[in-house]
């Protein structure tokens, strides 16, 4: 099958499952996770870099709701990482949220968006609010 020439994909899942050319950067989750880590990374390149869609790839990587999308990494560098896929595929929760997403023309627009997709990923993530209370003894909403 032809692959596809495209512009502006920035979903992860989308660029594979659909043959699009794709230059293989998933090296970086190994860099990632092997140099020392000493809190958040901060990653920021000019617009139109591929940073919405980098950070689509972590996701798919390392969230536990996307293990059945695990076959999208089968042939890129990141899969020769037997040891680091084992240990680190598919087996945390993920906040995803970009502010790319957040539209207003007001502060009062932008606020309302920003706390639309806020909610999003908190109802995506309500099952950790149950396994805390049940497991844990405290309440997420409280973090």
């Amino acid at each position: 099958m032809k692959k596809a020439m495209t512009i502006g994909i920035e979903d992860f899942k989308t660029l594979i499952d659909d043959n699009c050319y794709y230059v293989d950067k998933t090296s970086f989750i190994t860099e990632l996770l092997t140099n020392a880590f000493n809190g958040v990374k901060l990653i920021l390149r000019s617009r139109r870099f591929g940073k919405t869609l980098m950070h689509s790839t972590l996701r798919y990587f390392f969230d536990i709701d996307e293990k059945e999308n695990a076959y999208l990494f089968k042939d890129l560098a990141i899969s020769k990482e037997t040891k680091l896929c084992e240990k680190y595929q598919n087996k945390y929760p993920v906040i995803s949220f970009t502010l790319k997403d957040v539209k207003g023309r007001t502060e009062e627009e932008f606020i309302k968006s920003f706390n639309k997709q806020l909610n999003s990923e908190y109802r995506r993530h309500r099952y950790i609010e149950s396994f805390n209370k049940i497991l844990l003894g405290f309440d997420f909403l409280r973090l």
